[in-house]
Parts: C-alpha cells; sequence; structure tokens
C-alpha cells in the first residue's frame, strides 16, 4: 500500500525504476528521519517509569539528550520550518526567553530558574518532532509504539500490585486509586488519557496497515482501563470536552462516534471490576481486585484489537447523504436534549450546582465508594491567591513556579502546594498577560499548521495527536499537570509530531543561508543551554549522593551537600540540606551558618527561618532566636509548628531541635 506523500517528497519516496538505485538512499533517509523523534518518544516512556520524571536527576538528563538531538538535527541539513510554522516556534521561543527572564524579578530565583528550563525542553521536544516532517506511516508507527510502551508500563504496574509481595496501598495505590507510574493519580490517568486519544487517532486513519489499526484500537481499550483506574476526577469533568474536539478534529465523524461508542461500551462493561478497587479496605482484597483488573484490560485490549480487524471493512461503507447527515444531528440533539431532560427529573438542577460549589470552595473530602462523588478539595483557595497575584502583577507576573511564597502567606487551608494547579492561573500569575498571550498564540498557530489543507493530510492521524495533546491541556487547566515533565513531554511530543507529519521538506536557498550562520548562533545558544541544564542537574546528582550517605558517613554526606551548594550557586536546597544534617549531628553553630546562608539565597525560605530560630534558641542566644521566628510566622503564618515554636521561644522556653524535626517529618506539609 502506497500511501499519499507530499509534493515536494513524491520523486524520492516513490520506488525507482529498476537500476536506477535511489530507493535504499530513500529508505535511509525515513529512517534518519524518523530517529530522533523515536528518540525523543522512547525518552518520555523512559522517564515516565521513574515519578513521571519529576524529580531534576531524572529529567535534566533527558533535556541534555534531547538537546543533543536538536543540535544533530540543526547541523544534518533538516531545512527550517516555513511561514507560519516558522512563526508558532518563534512565539514558542519568545515564551521560553519570557520564563528565564523571569528569575530577575521572582522572590525565589532558583525556582524560577528550573521552571523556565523545563519550558525549553518542552520547545526542545516539540522542535525535534515536527522538524522531523514524518510521512503518516511513520508517525502512526512511532506513535502507536508511544501507545504501547504507556499502556505496557500500566500494565505491568498493575501486575505489580496484584501478584508482587508489598501491599499495593504501598507499592502502586494511592487512597485506593492507581498513582504508579507517576505517583500522583491525576497526573498518572492523563498520560493514559494522551495515549488513548492518540490511539483512536491512529485507529481512524482509513489508509494505514489494517494490523497497525486493529493494534491502536487494542491499546485505546487498555489506555482507557489503565485511566478508569486512576479515578481522576479531573479526567473525566475534561471529557466531553475531549470528545468534543475528537469529533471536530475527526475525518469522518460518524466513524469516530463509532469508535468512540465500541471503546465506551466495552470500559463501561469493564468498569464494574476497575472501580473495585477504591473501596478495598485490606492488603489481600487490593490484591485480589487488582489481579481481576490485569485480566480485565487484557480482555479489554483484545476484545478491541480484534475489532480493529474489521475497520477497513467500515471505510468502505458510503458516507450519508446530506439528508441523513442532518437526520442524524436531529437524532444527537434529541438525545442531548432527553439526557438534560433525565437530570431535570432527577432533582432540582441549581440545588446540585449549588452543593458541587459548595463542596469545591470549602474543599469537602468526598466519601463513598468511588472517587467521583464530590468536588472537595484546595483549588478553590489555590486558585483565589494566584488570580490575585495576577491582579497585583499583570504584566509580566511573580517569576515563574513561584507560587508557594504568596500562598503560604495568604492561605485559608493547611496545604502547602509549590504549584496553583491550573495551567491558566500558572501562566497568568507567572507570566502575565505576556506570557499568557505568547503562549495562546503559540497553541493556536500550532493547530493552525497541522490542520492546514496539504497534500495527503492524515486529518484523522492529525486529529488524534491533537486530541492527545488538546486532553492534556484541558485537564491541566484544573490541575498542576505541567510541572510532571513526563506529561508535559507527551504532549508537545503529540504536537510536534501532528505539525510535521505530511509537511514539505524544502531547503531553500534562504534556509540554506541561514543554516551557514548556525555555527555561530546555534552552537553558542546550545552551549548556554547545556550549561543551564547541565549545572542544576549536577547540584542535584550531588544532593541525592548526600542523602545516600547520610546513615552510613555522616562527614561525607555532609561534604556532599556542601559540594551541591558549591556547584549550583543559585539554589538554597543544598545548604539547607547541609543545615538539616548539622542539626542532627548537634553541630548548632554550622547548622547556623549554613541556615544562614541559604537565606542569603531565598529570604523566603520559611523552613530556613525557623531552623535558624531553631539553632539560636540551641546556643543560647534567645533574642535572635525570637526575631527568626517572628520572621518564619510571617511567611507561614498558618502552620501549626511555626506557631507552636514561636510561641516557645516568646516565652523564654528551650526548644529541642530533635522535636521540631520529627513534628515536621510526621506533618509532612509537602
Amino acid at each position: 500500500m502506497t500511501l499519499p506523500a507530499d509534493e515536494t517528497d513524491a520523486a524520492s519516496d516513490s520506488p525507482a525504476p529498476a537500476g536506477a538505485g535511489p530507493e535504499a538512499p530513500s529508505r535511509v533517509l525515513g529512517v534518519a528521519r524518523a530517529l530522533p523523534p523515536f528518540v525523543v518518544l522512547a525518552v518520555g516512556v523512559a522517564i515516565l517509569t521513574r515519578d513521571g520524571g519529576f524529580d531534576p536527576e531524572t529529567w535534566y538528563p533527558a533535556a541534555l539528550l534531547c538537546l543533543g538531538l536538536a543540535v544533530v538535527m540543526a547541523y544534518v541539513g533538516v531545512a527550517p520550518p516555513d511561514g507560519v510554522a516558522a512563526t508558532a516556534t518563534a512565539v514558542l521561543a519568545g515564551y521560553v526567553v519570557l520564563t528565564f527572564l523571569s528569575v530577575l524579578w521572582a522572590d525565589v530565583d532558583d525556582v524560577a530558574w528550573q521552571g523556565a528550563n523545563l519550558t525549553l525542553l518542552y520547545a526542545i521536544v516539540f522542535s525535534c518532532t515536527s522538524l522531523g516532517r514524518l510521512t503518516a506511516l511513520q508517525t502512526a508507527a512511532l506513535v502507536t509504539a508511544f501507545g504501547g510502551g504507556i499502556a505496557l508500563v500500566g500494565v505491568w504496574t498493575v501486575a505489580r500490585g496484584a501478584f508482587g509481595d508489598a501491599d499495593p496501598a504501598d507499592a502502586i495505590l494511592y487512597a485506593g486509586r492507581l498513582s504508579e507510574p507517576t505517583g500522583y493519580p491525576n497526573a498518572t490517568a492523563a498520560v493514559f488519557a494522551i495515549g488513548l486519544w492518540a490511539m483512536l487517532g491512529v485507529a481512524l486513519q482509513a489508509d494505514l496497515p489494517r494490523g497497525l489499526r486493529a493494534a491502536a484500537l487494542g491499546l485505546a481499550g487498555v489506555l482507557a482501563g489503565l485511566n478508569l483506574l486512576c479515578q481522576s476526577r479531573g479526567s473525566v469533568f475534561t471529557l466531553p470536552a475531549v470528545i468534543i474536539l475528537f469529533l471536530v478534529l475527526a475525518h469522518r465523524r460518524g466513524l469516530a462516534a463509532g469508535l468512540l461508542a465500541v471503546v465506551g461500551a466495552v470500559t463501561a462493561a469493564a468498569a464494574p471490576v476497575l472501580l473495585d478497587v477504591f473501596p478495598a479496605a485490606t492488603a489481600q482484597a487490593r490484591r485480589d481486585t487488582l489481579a481481576d483488573s490485569f485480566v480485565v484490560l487484557l480482555a479489554m485490549g483484545g476484545i478491541l484489537a480484534a475489532a480493529g480487524l474489521a475497520l477497513p471493512r467500515l471505510d468502505r461503507l458510503p458516507s450519508p447523504a446530506p439528508a441523513a447527515r442532518r437526520r442524524l444531528r436531529l437524532v444527537g440533539v434529541l438525545v442531548a436534549l432527553a439526557v438534560v431532560a433525565g437530570a431535570l427529573a432527577l432533582g432540582s438542577p441549581g440545588s446540585r450546582l449549588s452543593a458541587g460549589w459548595d463542596s469545591f470552595k470549602n474543599g469537602d473530602v468526598p466519601q463513598g465508594t468511588s472517587r467521583f462523588v464530590g468536588l472537595g478539595s484546595n483549588r478553590y483557595d489555590f486558585w483565589r491567591v494566584g488570580l490575585e497575584e495576577f491582579r497585583e502583577h499583570p504584566v509580566v507576573g511573580i517569576g515563574v513556579d513561584n507560587f508557594s511564597v504568596p500562598y503560604l502567606e495568604r492561605r485559608r487551608s493547611l496545604e502547602q502546594p509549590l504549584y496553583p494547579h491550573s495551567l491558566w492561573v500558572r501562566v497568568a500569575s507567572q507570566t502575565g498577560v505576556v506570557g499568557s498571550m505568547l503562549l495562546v498564540v503559540f497553541f493556536a498557530l500550532a493547530a493552525f499548521v497541522a490542520l492546514r489543507r496539504r497534500p495527503g493530510l492524515p486529518r484523522s492521524l492529525v486529529g488524534g495527536l491533537l486530541t492527545g495533546a488538546g486532553a492534556w491541556l484541558a485537564h491541566a487547566q484544573v490541575d498542576w499537570l505541567w510541572e510532571m515533565p513526563a506529561l508535559g513531554f507527551a504532549a508537545f511530543a503529540l504536537l510536534g509530531l501532528a505539525v510535521g507529519v505530511g509537511s514539505p521538506r524544502r531547503a531553500t536557498q534562504h534556509a540554506r543561508g541561514r543554516r551557514r550562520l548556525a555555527p555561530i548562533t546555534g552552537i553558542a545558544l546550545a552551549l548556554i543551554a547545556a550549561v543551564s541544564f547541565g549545572v542544576p542537574w549536577l547540584g542535584a546528582r550531588y544532593e541525592s549522593r548526600a542523602v545516600s550517605l547520610w546513615s552510613s558517613d555522616p562527614a561525607e554526606a555532609v561534604a556532599f551537600a556542601r559540594r551541591a551548594a558549591t556547584i549550583d550557586p543559585v539554589r538554597d536546597d543544598p545548604l539547607v540540606l547541609a543545615g538539616a544534617m548539622h542539626s542532627r549531628l548537634h553541630e548548632y553553630g554550622k547548622m547556623r551558618d549554613d541556615f544562614a546562608q541559604a537565606l542569603g539565597r531565598n529570604p523566603f525560605n520559611w523552613y530556613a527561618e525557623l531552623e535558624l530560630a531553631v539553632a539560636y534558641s540551641a546556643l543560647g542566644r534567645p533574642a535572635d532566636a525570637r526575631r527568626h521566628a517572628r520572621r518564619a510566622a510571617e511567611l507561614n503564618p498558618r502552620d501549626p509548628i511555626v506557631r507552636r515554636t514561636r510561641a516557645a521561644l516568646e516565652r523564654g522556653d528551650h526548644v529541642d531541635p530533635a522535636s521540631v524535626d520529627r513534628a515536621i517529618v510526621l506533618s509532612d506539609p509537602t
């Protein structure tokens, strides 16, 4: 089967006459073009298996690898994007520059630097996948392998909980919900949803091999079941919007709706077994329900893969006539009206909405046999503070990832989140109107480039890729998904593949001229990016080494923490770690020095202020102890440990450093 090719590649991708010889070079070129996107997707799956790449020690090496791929692509003759695609890339680059500039006005500059590095990583991932300019078959094969990798990780995780020795509540579950491989149920659900929509796009694309489409549909079933195991309300509540997006972008909406109905029916049939994991009360019950879920997931994949073998027959069905399409739309409207009428018959929608809003606003925790019975969380409070910061700093915001400082000062809850749990609140409050406009324009231009008409456009495949990225974007509006590298990796990779699939691969004279300038500008930018990634990575490695050595060689552990502070001259974490170690060693003079240096790097670190107060108390300097305790209370006024410690110092009591440390560990404020 020959796939449609774009005009500029028709000669190079078509079979050559006997003896002409270009066929082998063309295949080599195709493999070479597919290699960087393949490596990017493989890296995405790899960091997914390590807590979603949340630890900087995990995602910084991935960033350096992707940076190396981008450099290689730039110097092997990949043509730069043209027209709107180039504009989209430039707008994303502008947003990256703004995030780095925000370090200048952020309260905590090392946190802003790390957030800017993560944004740079996403831009590199987008570039590596969009500039590959793959054919539809290459893209579909890569995406299916990516979806298969995600599904394999998920199924293996369930099997580990079902058949392993550890209690699943400790190994893979959080409050009855599947949390691994990311460690956060909502993020885990989101990564399965991203893969699910991409797989449906592959299954719907008519001119792909039947086996590939069947495999994609089977993987979609597995991913749908895994998503349900996470019981993520954000994933469910954004589902209607994502379904509408998929149907709008699909080439044949009738067949797309049919696929959704089949996957939905199989998932609904499996739901009673999958939802049984949540209320399981004992370790054995959790293992049993997970074992049942493991079997059900495999069955879902097998049933849908077998059904996918019939997709080519459905492709040959004629499209409905205009009159029939109008009747189908009418039926859809009537069904929607029936659903609304049924909801009204069940009770007052006003009272239900009011109860839901009260639950959301007050943070009421849902109780019952399912996670979906309530809206309780502290997101309302997170968003309130974030929007207050936007009103006070509307132009360029407060600096990337600098949410925790104002939240601790203004919070009404007892949570201490690092992020506002919403992408739109994050972007508005931390990069202001300028950053918000840049990011919105980028996503709009990228979608336009992906959907614009061109020869051989695989519309259903592109629709699935965009819907996968859209599912992440929708869910990210109500959760902290941007900050989970594996998810951003997946979303920007799918968006890049959607932009690049089947795009023209021209190398104009102007483009070649720009490549001649690359040795100057390209090498300089690559070196700057490598340093920006490499320095905090090395610091994080030394910190990790210090923690691992603590129980066996405390002196060497402290030395590694100090080296981490020397390597990374911005972050205060290594000094905080060294200070905590000196506290355990009862070396209160050194403890004081470490925490004082940490405050020199980050004067908004309430924990360093509290520990400095404790150190001065142990050193017999009560006035200094009270001064730092008051500052800790200003930075974190609702924290019970801060309040108790300050009260004790104000009374003139001696504060035991070990008791304060134990209280902080037990409270687990993060």
